[in-house]
């Protein structure tokens, strides 16, 4: 009898890709991720999130080199975020969305970043905002670990998520993403697992990161505020379920105090380009 050749050893590092109806960006994605090098090594996972376009057939098209899953239907970024990195090697977790590009150097960037820093469960960079009109650095971040806990300390979200990497253990501690927060659940994995010094910045530009355009557009901002509400008062009262903090976070008043400051900040916006 052969004896069987041994597993090959695990990567440090797994790419996580959630995509749904996301055939005609995800190659672009996909490729820039298999274009990294690293000391350890990575792999890349791609779900297909239920899609009904061609996104499982640029999954197929890639054979070994990405691991592909599909489910079955549409459950959004966390289950399937959650259902790559379950099936995941490596120690840390880097996710990219389907519609970004990661630029050379990243998990490099992310390598060295937490390397210095063993107490840190997540590192991340920055990235450039790619819209109609040009390029804008978005979102701008804090660049301290200190900058970032006074973020989440006044409620807000203070890791760039689609430029970040995270320890597996860590995000395994946490449950992992919560599968009934379907917007801003990268900010309720953060806000559970935040810690003073526990996430820290570094420099490099590290994705192209799609937007719409320069400032976000009202539905995006309403979507993300009542969410972010709703994420902050659950932290409070873990014990309620996390549609009651919802629907609180949307009544009617809450909506036009959010419009207000939608208006005033997309003022500041046009006026500083």
């Amino acid at each position: 009898m052969t004896p069987s050749a041994p597993d090959p050893p695990a990567p440090r590092f797994s790419i996580v890709v959630a995509a749904f109806d996301a055939a005609t960006t995800l190659r672009r994605a996909v490729d820039s991720c298999l274009a990294q090098e690293v000391a350890g090594g990575f792999e890349v996972l791609v779900v297909d999130d239920g899609s009904t376009d061609g996104t499982a057939s640029v999954i197929a098209s890639y054979g070994s080199a990405v691991r592909g899953i599909t489910l079955d239907r549409n459950r959004g970024r966390s289950a399937a975020r959650n259902t790559a990195i379950t099936a995941a090697r490596g120690s840390v977790i880097v996710p990219c969305d389907a519609d970004d590009r990661m630029l050379p150097g990243r998990l490099a960037a992310h390598a060295a970043a937490l390397d210095a820093h063993p107490e840190a469960r997540a590192v991340f960079g920055r990235s450039l905002g790619v819209h109609p009109r040009g390029t804008r650095p978005w979102p701008v971040m804090p660049d301290t670990p200190g900058g970032v806990d006074a973020v989440f300390a006044r409620g807000r979200m203070g890791v760039n998520h689609p430029a970040c990497a995270f320890r597996r253990d860590w995000w395994e501690a946490l449950g992992g993403y919560d599968e009934s927060v379907r917007v801003a659940e990268d900010f309720d994995l953060f806000l559970r697992g935040w810690s003073t010094g526990a996430y820290v910045p570094h420099d490099e530009l590290v994705i192209e990161y799609t937007i719409d355009g320069r400032f976000p557009d009202w539905s995006y901002w309403w979507e993300n505020e009542r969410h972010r509400r709703a994420v902050v008062a659950r932290a409070a009262h873990p014990t309620e379920p996390f549609a009651d903090h919802l629907r609180r976070a949307s009544r009617p008043v809450v909506r036009g105090l959010e419009a207000l400051h939608w208006s005033a900040s997309s003022v500041r916006d046009r006026l500083s380009r």
